[in-house]
Order: structure tokens, then C-alpha cells, then sequence
């Protein structure tokens, strides 16, 4: 598997640099205005599950993840954690290539396509990140409107590994919020401090069909209310975020009932020129007969499914190209619907950022995950814990 991973890594990095070649001569041509762009995302590291790790299933978000993230420092790869095992491999993260073409000052396409998106790194999995057209509607400050598959506005944290600060994913991002969505999507700017972005998508989970599961007869709709200041590139935000949608599936047919709603609130302060400080809550509920699937107990029958967490931020800019952050998260899946058992976890992570040269940057990081069950599994607590290095190239 090492070896496996190692040779697809060099590969693609290949790949992805003659990608830049013909970039760099093809996006500034006169023929069609193409702009191409994107990212090379690598990573390798260490996990050590104890012997009473276990959990991670992802059952409500988008299809990329495969239904089978899991706890730790390689969750995002390797996939549930199980008992007294280590993990020590390379991982392509993402090869994206990003599209986008303007027709007019009115309209604009853009397409997002991942290579490798899919758990451990695999070089066969193709994943439409977004691919959608907007266009502008003259009233008021003017409406852009979003029609195709696009990120849904929600938190701190981007799709991209790259753009964040932290190297891992937050629990919050792996098991709770929502990622992405097919549908229309408006923004609508009140002031430079103030906007608002309104979506409907077939669905939360982001799975047009899987097996016996299909699109859902009625939209589920989103929004968010945001708040920026500051200054340009420096920018601090606040953003009020909400979504509900009609998940329930009954033999393939969309019930339009048993709903799925949900809260999120996103702060980023940027309190001095180095300082920075980001904070997260999140809560959301699948009720039964929908996107409810409770490990069974006695406790959780008849019971919806709910779950709730949060997660704060520090990054301090030591230099102008090096930066070291601390994140705490917490996670309450209460009927173990998220994440496959009844449980709270709370996740430390220490690390930071060197950047090299424009459009590349290496991080570090260290992280320990610690999984507290409900008294229906046990007590016994699980510790998983790893270090993991990231080579990230936008171009």
C-alpha cells in the first residue's frame, strides 16, 4: 500500500506540472478567455489507534467521502478507526483543476474537478467538486444567481485542505455539516458589510441516487446572513447559517416528510495583523424515518436523531511565511447517527504552516482524538493520535 501510494503521488505530481505548463500558456490566451487554474494536494502520516478506538461512518454527507470517514489524524483517508492499529502511508488528497470562462459581463461558468478525492488516496475517483453558471439580475445592488453544484456557505472551514489553516478536518466538517449541493443558489450583497446567500438543493447529503436512494421530491434550502469588516485580504466574519430539507426515503420514494434542520454560527476575527482567532457551533437534527439511523438501544428508540458541537481556532503569524495554530473541537452525537456510536469526542491539534514560495506551502500537525461512549457501549474510553505532513501547490 506504501508503494502504491508513493508511485501514484509521483505520478500525479508529473502529471500535474506539465497541467501547469499548459496553464501557464493557455489561460492568458485570446482564444475563448479560459481561465484554468487549481491545486496539488498531498499528504502522508502517522496514526496510532489504543485498544478501545473504534467509530466513524459519515452517514449525511457529500458523496465523496464514501459513507466511511473516521476519527484521527488520517480519518479523512484511511476511514473508521478500529482498536490497536497503526497507519503510516501517503495519501493524494486532491489533483483539482478549476475551470472557469466569462461570456459578456453577465455570465460566468466554472467547474471544479478533484482527482483522488476519494478515501486513501485512490487515482480512479473523479469527483465534480462544483460545476455551475451564474448570472446577474439588475435590481438593487444587483442578484447573482448560481445554477449547477456548488459548496453550500456554511463555517469555517473550506472543501479545499489548502485554504484552511488547520492541516485536518474538524469533526464539525467530517460528521455534522453539510458540503456541497445541486440547485440554484442567490447572493446578494445589502452593503461591503453585509449579505446574504439563499440555496434550495436536492438534497443535504449531496446523493442525487445511491442504490435504493433518490432525490428527494422537495428541495431542502439553506442560507446564510453574513457580517465582514476590516481590510481587504484581512477581513474578519460572522455568519448565521440555517438549512432544512425533507430527507425522508421510503423504498426509494421521497416521503416529503421526516425533516432534517439545522444551525450553524461562524466567527473569524482577525484582531491584529498576526493574530487570528475562529470559532464554530453547530447543531443538527435528522428526524426518525429520514436521515435517521440511531444505533439501536433502548435509549434511542422512537427517538430523533441529533447531534451538536463546536470548535475554536487560534493561528498566530510568526512570520510573514510562517504560522503556528492550536484547535480544540468537540463533537456530541447523541443517538449515533454520525458517526456510528453514541458518543461525545473532543479533539486537540497543534500545528502549522511554512510557506515556501507563492502558491506553495508545507504543514504540520500534530493531533489527538479522545471518544467518550454512552453508557450503552461501555466506558471505556478511546484515544487515537497521529502526525501528518502536507505539501500543498495552487497554481
Amino acid at each position: 500500500m506504501k508503494k502504491v501510494g508513493l508511485v501514484a503521488l509521483m505520478a500525479a505530481t508529473t502529471l500535474m506540472g506539465v497541467g501547469v505548463v499548459q496553464a501557464e500558456k493557455g489561460s492568458k490566451s485570446a482564444a475563448g478567455g479560459l481561465e484554468i487554474g487549481g491545486h496539488l494536494d498531498a499528504v502522508v502520516g502517522w496514526q496510532h489507534d489504543g485498544k478501545n478506538a473504534r467509530g466513524g461512518l459519515n452517514t449525511v454527507n457529500d458523496a465523496d467521502t464514501s459513507g466511511r470517514v473516521g476519527f484521527g489524524q488520517l480519518g479523512d483517508f484511511r476511514g473508521a478507526a478500529s482498536a490497536k492499529h497503526d497507519t503510516f502511508n501517503f495519501y493524494l488528497d486532491s489533483a483539482e483543476i478549476d475551470l472557469a470562462k466569462s461570456f459578456g459581463e453577465n455570465i460566468r461558468i466554472r467547474a471544479d474537478l478533484d482527482l483522488g478525492r476519494t478515501l486513501s488516496g485512490t487515482l480512479n475517483a473523479l469527483n465534480v467538486e462544483q460545476a455551475y453558471a451564474t448570472f446577474n439580475i439588475p435590481a438593487g445592488n444587483g442578484i447573482e444567481v448560481a445554477v449547477g453544484r456548488f459548496n453550500l456557505p456554511i463555517g469555517i472551514e473550506s472543501v479545499d485542505r489548502p485554504d484552511n489553516v488547520a492541516l485536518s478536518f474538524s469533526n464539525i466538517y467530517r460528521f455534522v455539516r453539510p458540503h456541497s449541493g445541486t440547485g440554484a443558489k442567490l447572493y446578494y450583497a445589502f452593503s461591503d458589510n453585509v449579505d446574504l446567500q439563499i440555496y434550495a438543493v436536492n438534497n443535504l447529503t449531496d446523493r442525487i441516487t445511491n442504490g435504493t436512494v433518490t432525490d428527494t421530491a422537495v428541495p431542502s434550502a439553506g442560507a446564510r446572513l453574513g457580517f465582514n469588516w476590516g481590510s481587504e485580504g484581512k477581513k474578519s466574519t460572522l455568519g448565521i447559517s440555517g438549512f432544512w430539507g425533507p430527507e425522508g426515503i421510503a423504498a426509494g420514494v421521497s416521503t416529503n416528510r421526516h425533516y432534517t434542520f439545522g444551525g450553524d454560527i461562524d466567527f473569524t476575527w482577525n484582531i491584529t495583523d498576526k493574530f487570528m482567532l475562529g470559532l464554530e457551533g453547530i447543531y443538527r437534527q435528522d428526524n426518525r424515518g429520514g436521515a435517521c439511523s440511531p444505533v439501536a438501544s433502548a435509549q434511542n428508540t422512537g427517538k430523533n436523531c441529533k447531534a451538536y458541537a463546536g470548535q475554536a481556532l487560534l493561528d498566530y503569524a510568526f512570520k510573514d511565511n510562517l504560522d503556528g495554530y492550536l484547535r480544540y473541537d468537540y463533537l456530541h452525537d447523541i443517538h449515533g447517527n454520525y458517526t456510528g456510536f453514541d458518543s461525545q469526542s473532543h479533539v486537540f491539534a497543534l500545528g502549522g504552516g511554512y510557506q515556501i514560495t507563492d502558491g506553495v506551502k508545507v504543514k504540520a500537525e500534530y493531533r489527538l482524538d479522545m471518544t467518550l461512549p454512552a453508557a450503552v457501549h461501555g466506558t471505556a474510553k478511546g484515544i487515537s493520535h497521529g502526525f501528518a505532513l502536507e505539501f500543498a501547490y495552487r497554481f
